[in-house]
């Protein structure tokens, strides 16, 4: 045994409890849960995997953690049956992502299987049958199940308090039977609009009073019609509960040519100081001011997206920062920018944004400049990383490239965090063709590699230290592709 684990066992299970709940459970990928947003929606971290098999006491105390969520997807279903006894005891979360034709074959089979879950609070559906949706809504202990369609017209007279909708309006008109289920005790998490779809928010919703809205986004496709946003007002007196609202611009077509008022003074002073023409908006995110009856919509997310067009990253971050002072996440995508920034001007920059609790970094790596033959041996100050490629097979393999590349994209992120009192996670993907390596010294010219990186690091609240380790063997964090 080692000389660390001695004293850890020597402790109670209470306490060994809370300190193993402490390094329990990263958080999910943006886009791994598409239908909510809960903090319990957590994976189970390598660190409690690696603590769960060292002793029987151990396991006993991870055990709780290890199964608390757990994920039924088409290649694992038969999992269901196999540990339902583990499940029963344990499992308190349940995401179901599976394909129309699993689902209809496996419907009746997770319904008797769920019946003996004792802990269960939360399900998310992608795909369900009526037999299992009453299964849930029947349950015991089951006290929301999260869903992305309406349910069978056969249930629409039941009591549907336990559903959650995430809505997404038809292109005609509302959908006859919403209103039936919403008497019935169902709930709308979010609507969701494709332009111009969004007139019935001046419409058939201006009006309507939806119990539990939280959220609406549109989607912006229609160039010619600027939205006028006049029901948002009305909307936010009707729904105390209506906190967020997404404008997403995939194409770059629709904030190219319509302004709306939440971003007229940012979009003037980047025209003024010619920086428009190097990055796109695609994404606003607004968040209402506390308190129900607040009128007041501020930006508290916002993604820029480089285009061919050569202006400053240092000159947009600032403007983006003076801008947006309440912003609390941000979304770079340098995929076409091909300027480079010295390590320290970049984390300079980033200083003037005091309310960032996220970043997403995309392409990143390949814009930072390192002094000539730094290398990740020389970094003095970096924790060291954590890498396990046990589980990835051969077609994962972690050579120094691989390794030099997660050192440095840590090495950055470990300055932001200090920076950065509110500063929760760094979420990162980078992808280096062979192309990239004219301009990366340290990849071998003509090797014919792919270099991929996806990962997450949560900053430790207490010293601000960003967490080295890299979960490879459910998200690869680094590729390299012969």
């Amino acid at each position: 045994m080692s000389t660390f684990m001695r004293p850890l066992l020597s402790l109670p299970n209470e306490l060994l409890h809370t300190i193993i709940e402490y390094i329990a459970y990263t958080p999910v990928f943006p886009g791994e849960s598409r239908l909510i947003h809960k903090p319990e929606l957590t994976r189970s971290s390598v660190n409690l995997l690696a603590l769960s098999v060292v002793n029987r006491r151990l396991r006993r105390v991870c055990l709780p953690f290890l199964f608390a969520r757990i994920r039924i997807c088409n290649y694992n279903v038969e999992e269901l049956d196999k540990n339902v006894v583990l499940f029963s005891r344990f499992t308190k979360i349940l995401v179901i992502d599976l394909s129309p034709r699993f689902y209809t074959a496996k419907d009746e089979d997770i319904s008797r299987a769920l019946h003996q879950f004792e802990q269960l609070l939360y399900v998310e559906l992608r795909y369900y049958g009526t037999a299992l949706l009453r299964t849930l809504l029947a349950h015991p202990t089951v006290t929301s199940v999260l869903v992305s369609g309406l349910p069978d017209q056969s249930m629409h007279n039941e009591d549907l308090s336990k559903m959650v909708l995430r809505y997404h309006t038809p292109s005609e008109s509302l959908h006859p039977d919403l209103a039936r289920c919403l008497n019935h005790g169902m709930k709308l998490s979010c609507l969701e609009f494709y332009a111009p779809d969004h007139e019935l928010l001046d419409t058939e919703f201006r009006s309507s009073t939806l119990p539990g809205l939280e959220e609406i986004t549109i989607q912006l496709h229609d160039t010619d019609f600027p939205i006028s946003f006049s029901w948002l007002s009305v909307l936010s007196s009707n729904h105390p509960t209506l906190n967020q609202l997404w404008l997403l611009d995939e194409e770059s077509c629709y904030l190219n040519l319509h302004t709306p008022l939440f971003i007229s003074s940012f979009e003037e002073k980047s025209v003024c100081q010619d920086l428009k023409r190097g990055f796109d908006v695609q994404r606003i995110g607004l968040r209402r001011a506390i308190g129900p009856s607040s009128q007041e919509w501020f930006v508290m997310a916002i993604t820029l997206t480089a285009t061919t067009a050569t202006t400053s990253l240092i000159q947009m971050l600032a403007l983006v920062a003076s801008s947006f002072p309440r912003l609390e996440t941000l979304t770079l995508n340098l995929d076409l920018h091909e300027a480079t920034y010295d390590t320290i001007e970049l984390v300079s920059v980033f200083t003037q944004f005091t309310s960032l609790r996220t970043v997403f970094l995309c392409d990143l790596y390949k814009r930072l400049k390192f002094e000539p033959g730094d290398s990740f041996e020389n970094d003095r100050c970096m924790p060291p990383l954590q890498v396990d490629c046990t589980e990835l097979g051969a077609l994962y393999q972690c050579d120094e490239t691989i390794i030099r590349a997660a050192s440095k994209i840590l090495q950055f992120t470990s300055l932001l965090a200090t920076q950065f009192r509110n500063m929760d996670f760094f979420y990162f993907e980078d992808d280096m063709t062979s192309e990239d390596e004219k301009s990366l010294p340290h990849m071998h010219p003509g090797s014919g590699k792919r270099l991929y990186l996806r990962g997450m690091l949560p900053v430790r609240s207490s010293n601000r230290d960003v967490d080295a380790g890299f979960d490879l063997m459910k998200y690869p964090v680094c590729t390299n592709m012969l």
